[in-house]
């Protein structure tokens, strides 16, 4: 009964590892679409960041997403593991897959347009309740995968490098991944300073009425 309480307590609650690390993957996805927009993807020289980036954040995306499953708040589980196992994949695509001789930027650009449906409807409950740094950066991720693929889609797969596929597309993609990184953080700051005031020095756990709300509960 006690680990129990524990984990629906909201001083236990995970959602600052996958907010951190997806703004995180998303300012370094900024800065090798804005910052080095001239190079081709594959050559821009924070390229390398950009993927394992990705894969960091597909990982805490998804722990977080199974603790949301055992402390029995399936909406933010859906998002959380949705965007997770999404970003293993992307990685998987941005890694094995390229070097699949097969491989052709249509594959990354349908792979970011078929997420923007499930975006959409995960993010109606946030514009329903009002929850604007939510409302934000699902806006801006929204934009992000729309510019993402457009500009692989309408990439020139017989073109040479450096020339990159559409890069003002992707420089737009990279400026939305900076504008939603920025709500993330917010909210993964605001987790953090919750389960801040949890239990205290002594060991004795603090009264509920004294610990903030969770961040992540506004989403349910």
């Amino acid at each position: 009964m006690s680990s129990e309480r524990s984990l629906s307590s909201p001083t236990a609650d995970p959602g600052a590892i996958p907010l951190s690390l997806f703004g995180f993957a998303l300012f370094v996805y900024g800065v090798q679409f804005v910052v080095y927009h001239g190079a081709a993807p594959g050559a821009a020289t924070s390229s390398v960041a950009t993927t394992y980036a990705v894969l960091v954040a597909a990982i805490g995306e998804i722990i977080a997403g199974v603790m949301y499953i055992i402390r029995g708040q399936g909406y933010q589980a859906s998002i959380f593991c949705s965007f997770g196992l999404w970003l293993f994949g992307l990685y998987l695509l941005l890694t094995l897959g390229e070097e699949n001789k097969s491989f052709s930027p249509y594959a990354v650009g349908w792979y970011a347009i078929a997420l923007v449906v499930p975006v959409a409807f995960m993010a109606i409950p946030s514009f329903q309740q009002r929850n604007a740094p939510l409302m934000l950066a699902f806006a801006a991720l929204i934009g992000l995968l729309l510019f993402l693929g457009i500009g692989f889609l309408t990439a020139d797969p017989a073109a040479t490098t450096p020339v990159p596929p559409s890069a003002s597309l992707l420089r737009v993609s990279g400026i939305f991944a900076w504008i939603a990184a920025a709500p993330l953080w917010y909210l993964a700051a605001r987790v953090v300073l919750a389960i801040s005031g949890g239990p205290a020095q002594d060991g004795q756990p603090t009264p509920p009425a004294e610990v903030a709300p969770s961040v992540s509960a506004t989403a349910e």
